[in-house]
């Protein structure tokens, strides 16, 4: 897996991490306007009921009874908020850390591609320069016409394997 598409995944997992965290936040925003609607049906209850009506204490109970639950439930969707921003806080931190070494990388690899091709040029300039030199030392051995292959197959061979060269075909 490269680093590009480890970008993309990472990228993606953060997008719905935090299209999770916004449907949290919207369900956590609906429930305290339910809190709060309830919580004023229950103050207008408190307020028109007679104190010795059973169905309004019931009912008023049964009011209570539901915020407390709701209001439970909302702490529990901000403790999962508040952990899915936590989550999001840490998958941005390791996108950045991922995206900084893929640029370093791509540094290493712009760098190296500089090198290779200088390196490569070097070559080509060395080969022209070998070219060059081979063309000039096969004209410098010719001599009288003939050539070094020629000359050395004029030497002799004495003991010790000493060469011995005819010297006027040498000298030019």
């Amino acid at each position: 897996m490269d680093v590009e598409s480890i970008l993309q995944e990472n990228a993606r997992i953060l997008n719905s991490k935090t299209h999770h965290l916004d449907e949290e936040k919207k369900l956590a925003e609906a429930l305290e306007l339910k809190i709060n609607s309830l919580e004023r049906s229950l103050d207008s209850l408190k307020r028109s009921g007679s104190s010795g009506s059973s169905y309004s204490e019931i009912r008023i109970s049964s009011l209570e009874e539901e915020v407390q639950l709701l209001w439970a439930e909302s702490r529990g969707s901000n403790f999962d908020i508040h952990m899915l921003e936590s989550k999001v806080i840490d998958a941005v931190k390791n996108l950045e850390a991922v995206a900084s070494a893929a640029d370093k990388l791509d540094n290493i690899v712009t760098e190296q591609w500089i090198q290779i091709q200088q390196l490569d040029q070097a070559l080509q300039m060395a080969k022209i320069k070998v070219a060059k030199v081979h063309k000039k030392s096969a004209s410098k051995f010719q001599i009288k016409g003939k050539n070094i292959k020629d000359k050395i197959s004029e030497c002799t061979v004495h003991e010790g394997n000493i060469l011995s060269f005819p010297r006027s075909s040498w000298l030019a």
